[in-house]
């Protein structure tokens, strides 16, 4: 049993995101994919897949489920680590097709091999939100899940700098002591980076590989507290200054008045001296 599962279940009632993404959909009948269109209705969902073949299989698995997923939309692009061109590596095992040269990968499976190099117009993360954003009829804000469902996670995610926008994400890392493991690809790198950003890691599930599992982070509310406190007293504190550089002000115009009265004086005295 996925012990991830219970997890989006728990969290779908309690942090309900507007916003769904998942790259890497596949042909859609992924664990993934399927949860997002029969359990996450009340949230947009957004299903990415660069491979054309994968995308049209994605296409028609959707169309059979009709109404029920009325609340998916697919995308065909590539989402990479830059804005523009990147190669997509086709594999003989469709699920390590990507950004990945299958040879890096031998250490998990010896036979895969290269079909294909394809140079696909990529977009990173960042793009994808913000089309998100633009497509939503409310501006993109907090709230809002992202599963990567590809490698290398780790590095996609550190070419964003808008995750403080995302609740939960999952990513499928590799798992134990791999030699020469590609960058952006273990656990420990994903763990590390998303901890930064104030996400905790609550789960890992292996799959029928042992070498490769997925992990889940959530934000972690208590720290998202205490930053929202550190910038209120920031605010209070800017508050302040402002108020005390309002009352030097209104000091000096008042200082500035008072010479001015005394001026006057000073000039219609001198005035009646010389009438006499």
């Amino acid at each position: 049993m996925n012990t991830i599962i219970p997890w989006l279940e728990h969290l779908n009632v309690l942090m309900r995101p507007r916003n769904i993404a998942l790259v890497g959909a596949g042909n859609g009948k992924g664990i993934w994919a399927q949860w997002l269109a029969h359990q996450a209705s009340e949230s947009r969902v957004t299903l990415i897949e660069a491979e054309p073949l994968q995308y049209s299989t994605l296409q028609r698995t959707l169309d059979l489920l009709g109404e029920r997923a009325q609340h998916c939309e697919i995308r065909n692009t590539l989402v990479g680590t830059q804005q523009g061109t990147a190669s997509f590596f086709v594999a003989n095992s469709q699920q390590e097709s990507g950004l990945l040269e299958p040879r890096s990968l031998l250490s998990l499976w010896p036979n895969l091999q290269t079909e294909e190099v394809k140079e696909l117009s990529a977009i990173t993360l960042d793009a994808l939100f913000s089309d998100l954003s633009e497509d939503a009829e409310q501006p993109m804000g907090e709230g809002h899940w992202l599963v990567i469902d590809c490698l290398p996670a780790g590095a996609l995610l550190r070419a964003s700098s808008k995750l403080d926008l995302v609740d939960v994400v999952i990513a499928r890392v590799l798992l134990g002591e791999m030699h020469a493991m590609p960058d952006g690809t273990s656990l420990e790198e994903v763990a590390e980076f998303l901890q930064q950003q104030g996400m905790l890691q609550i789960a890992v599930e292996g799959t029928r590989h042992p070498g490769i599992g997925y992990a889940l982070f959530v934000r972690d509310a208590r720290a998202a507290l205490h930053v929202h406190h550190s910038e209120c007293q920031k605010l209070r504190l800017n508050g302040e200054e402002q108020s005390r550089l309002l009352q030097e002000f209104q000091a000096q115009i008042e200082h500035l008045t008072q010479a001015k009265l005394i001026v006057e004086t000073q000039s219609q005295e001198r005035v009646l001296q010389l009438e006499q």
